[in-house]
């Protein structure tokens, strides 16, 4: 992962959210490999969003995903 960092990720970073988009799972920003990103309590997918400035670069970000029952 390497998205440009900044102050509590104001500028460009990677949302994680829930099946309804109204709850925020995490954000990312920077180059540190996050932790594990789970689904919320209830949801069957996750959605994600990336948001820039337009200013600054980054290499971008990869993203795995693993199914598991429940």
């Amino acid at each position: 992962m390497d998205i440009q960092i900044s102050t509590r990720c104001s500028d460009d970073k990677l949302t994680f959210l829930g099946e309804d988009e109204s709850k925020i799972i995490t954000v990312l920003c920077g180059s540190e490999l996050p932790r594990p990103v789970y689904s919320l309590k209830g949801d069957k997918m996750i959605k994600f969003r990336l948001d820039t400035d337009y200013i600054g670069t980054g290499r971008g970000f990869h993203i795995y995903y693993e199914a598991s029952p429940t």
